[in-house]
């Protein structure tokens, strides 16, 4: 074969690679062009870059990078890329999830060509919201149940009336979710049901409806969330039902035995609060017993929350400078002449208070404030 025959051939096989090469790049862009219209976006937090969050969930990015071969399909895409403050370059692509974990509790997001794991943030928040507010609309097939108006110790389920017991099991006790009373409810002295609101259309982000039941119930009702029934997983003599974080076996009124405690929703309130309420004089911190603990601007981790101690439930607007918070009135009240002009207001949503791990609740707790959970510490 002659330089020119040779020349030519090398000519038609280099145009061939080029163009299955640029027949695989097409291909590829078009796949990416239609994943692109097809996958949903990520929100990437501006503040600081390190949490995604999509459809309720927020996961917090950690360092921990992930083979390819650990991941599954792409579930989303953030599509960012900025420079931070070092003036580092940053690129943020699409979302997977990651082989034999489930996505309520970590993805993989690729940053810099690199497959950080993301772990799910508000897990326990989405175990609060589930438990509160129940499945979605079209999906809340659970039976509801009702609370006895003069004792609520009692409820029925699927016409039979049962007591609430003091025994209590653990989170792993509990067998199929099977009902929902999902109820706040103000109660007196003998047990009588004042006041009630509806936590299945009540939201984590209207809690100031919540706090309006607690103003509008006498100073000394007590306060307490009904949340769920659940079916015992190896009995069928009780249930099981969620009371402020506490799962209460209740058995068919007919069967109570000699033996049985009812339990006592006075001790229940008070235990469950801790008698935890927010200083009316400084709305950065909060009073339990005599007891200051002060607010401060370190946070905690789901992985780090123990016992639920209790709920909140109060959205406070104060002051910025004097921390003392401002009255109905006050927010109400029209500034015609300027004299709040300048005045810096801030607005703090308490939900829940925990223990925290390896920490003793009389030093210092996690209260939830703003979807974060920050230390309150022991002044």
């Amino acid at each position: 074969m002659n330089k020119k025959c040779l020349f030519a051939v090398v000519i038609v096989l280099v145009s061939l690679i080029c163009l299955s090469a640029c027949g695989a790049l097409r291909d590829t862009a078009d796949k990416n062009k239609a994943s692109n219209e097809s996958l949903p976006y990520y929100e990437l937090n501006a503040a600081n870059y390190d949490e995604i969050s999509y459809n309720g969930l927020t996961y917090t990015i950690t360092d921990e990078c992930l083979e390819m071969s650990e991941l599954q399909e792409e579930i989303g895409q953030v599509s960012k890329r900025f420079k931070n403050v070092a003036g580092e370059d940053f690129s943020f692509g699409y979302v997977y999830s990651i082989v034999d974990v489930d996505i309520s509790n970590a993805v993989a997001v690729n940053i810099n060509n690199e497959y950080r794991k993301a772990d799910i943030k508000n897990n326990d928040e989405l175990v609060w919201f589930q438990r509160w507010e129940g499945a979605k609309e079209g999906d809340y097939s659970r039976e509801q149940c009702y609370l006895n108006k003069e004792n609520v110790t009692q409820f029925s389920y699927k016409g039979n009336d049962y007591t609430i017991l003091a025994d209590t099991v653990s989170n792993s006790g509990l067998g199929e979710w099977i009902g929902y009373i999902q109820q706040l409810a103000a109660v007196d002295e003998s047990g009588k049901i004042l006041l009630q609101e509806n936590l299945k259309t009540a939201t984590f982000q209207t809690l100031a409806d919540l706090a309006d039941l607690v103003d509008k119930a006498p100073n000394d009702a007590y306060i307490i969330p009904f949340l769920n029934v659940y079916a015992a997983p190896n009995a069928d003599d009780y249930l099981i039902v969620d009371i402020n974080g506490w799962y209460h076996k209740a058995v068919i009124d007919e069967n109570i035995k000699g033996t049985d405690t009812v339990f006592d929703f006075k001790d229940i309130e008070q235990s469950m609060s801790g008698k935890f309420e927010i200083n009316p004089q400084n709305a950065t911190q909060l009073l339990c017993d005599g007891t200051v603990y002060q607010v401060t601007s370190d946070t905690v981790s789901n992985n780090e929350l123990e016992s639920h101690i209790g709920i909140l439930a109060e959205n406070v607007i104060f002051n910025a400078e004097t921390k003392i918070p401002l009255s109905k009135e006050e927010l109400r009240k029209i500034d015609w002449y300027g004299e709040n002009t300048g005045q810096h207001r801030e607005q703090w949503i308490y939900k829940d208070i925990y223990e925290i791990h390896g920490t003793e609740k009389t030093e210092a707790v996690a209260v939830q404030i703003n979807d974060r959970y920050y230390i309150a510490k022991r002044q």
